[in-house]
């Protein structure tokens, strides 16, 4: 009986790490499909939207409606995010469907390196009366691993 046990755990284990070579393989081959399938105009729109932030002059850098950032009659939305395209969906959708799209701030966080192509993106395609705010993430000094055992990971 007790060699019985023992191969059934040995064909399991085979038959488990046969799987797993199998979920290996086609997550191999969906991730080489989707870097094939997504336009090549996505590749490099970050870094294309960075060139162009680094390029132009510091005076056109700037939002409008800086001062509504503070404001407590708004609606204040944080997004955490290092995604152009998502992020401006998000916000897009926001204002497109609000009554009062002048009444709405956008505080979105992204890391260092996207943080040049969100600003370029909301400069250059800024959202109808809303007000935006592009914040670097690493520039948070309050915001460490003590703080949230998240960012530990």
């Amino acid at each position: 009986m007790n060699f019985l046990v023992h191969i059934y755990i040995n064909v399991k284990i085979y038959s488990t790490e046969e799987q797993l070579r199998v979920y290996h393989k086609q997550a191999l081959f969906f991730t080489h499909l989707t870097a094939k399938t997504v336009p090549k105009g996505l590749h490099c729109l970050t870094l294309r939207l960075s060139t162009e932030y680094y390029s132009i002059n510091s005076s056109t850098q700037q939002f409008p409606n800086q001062e509504n950032l503070d404001d407590p009659n708004l609606f204040h939305y944080a997004l955490f995010s290092d995604n152009v395209l998502a992020t401006t969906v998000v916000v897009n959708s926001t204002v497109t469907n609000a009554n009062e799209p002048s009444k709405h701030a956008f505080h979105i966080v992204t890391d260092k390196l996207n943080y040049a192509a969100m600003r370029m993106w909301f400069l250059v395609n800024p959202p109808e009366m809303a007000t935006i705010q592009v914040q670097n993430i690493d520039e948070f000094t309050w915001l460490n691993e003590s703080y949230s055992p998240v960012l530990k990971q």
